[in-house]
């Protein structure tokens, strides 16, 4: 079949938006998980965890002074717009987290993030939703978000915990042998839970320091936008 000249254009226009969206990554919403343990020494535990403050931004209302045994949520948001979070909900299997919208909205500032964790002491101890002991379950916990961009309309997204970072590989890894973090010295065999930010859906447990590589889910959002142009330059190019 001879396509014509306004076809041509057109599947190159989409070559091109299939080319241009891994580099512009960073013009999206993206997400980094990790686990927060300071009940036990630990070199893995999240960086920048209170961003540099004495409470976590205007969601969690947790302070830093706390002691942590739980999941660890990073929001980043580099679309260039202030972010208007309505809600965050957290499912593992059966169980689900909804701990952040209590007062409302919160907004993420362009070019910055926001982290996610305990409210109020052991509430988001994610860890425990799993198998007591090695080997774990297979279940991938889900984080969907739904927020609007500056003034435009509400949507979401789903993000999977493919790596099993926030159940930490569907075991209680206090009970790991070996364990990824520093032993307990008080509790034998006992592990700190610990694990690095990591772009979800990448790397697990057996990567406690957390590695950060291009993250698919992330690219969802920028390609709305761009469904958008070539729909329209479509409807302009076909009769």
């Amino acid at each position: 079949m001879k396509l014509s000249k306004c076809a041509l254009v057109f599947l190159a226009m989409i070559s091109f938006v299939a080319f241009l969206s891994p580099t512009s990554s960073a013009d999206s919403i993206g997400l980094q998980l990790g686990y927060a343990d300071n009940l036990r020494s630990s070199s893995f535990f999240p960086s920048n965890f209170c961003n540099g403050g004495t409470q976590f931004g205007g969601s969690s209302g947790a302070t830093c002074s706390q002691a942590f045994d739980s999941g660890a949520i990073r929001i980043v948001n580099n679309t260039g717009q202030t972010m208007n979070v309505t809600d965050v909900l957290v499912t593992i299997g059966s169980a689900t987290f909804d701990l952040w919208n209590t007062g409302g909205a919160f907004t993420v500032a362009a070019g910055t993030d926001e982290v996610l964790a305990q409210t109020s002491q052991f509430n988001f101890d994610t860890s425990d939703f799993g198998n007591a002991s090695a080997p774990g379950n297979s279940i991938q916990p889900t984080i969907k978000l739904t927020f609007s961009l500056g003034t435009g309309t509400p949507q979401s997204i789903t993000f999977t915990d493919s790596g099993q970072v926030l159940n930490t590989g569907g075991f209680d890894l206090l009970n790991a042998n070996p364990c990824p973090g520093a032993n307990n010295p008080n509790v034998s065999g006992a592990c700190n839970e610990s694990l690095q930010w990591r772009d979800v859906g990448t790397s697990g447990t057996s990567d406690p320091g957390g590695t950060e590589t291009p993250e698919p889910a992330s690219l969802l959002l920028l390609l709305t936008g761009t469904g958008g142009v070539l729909a329209l330059a479509r409807r302009r190019l076909f009769c």
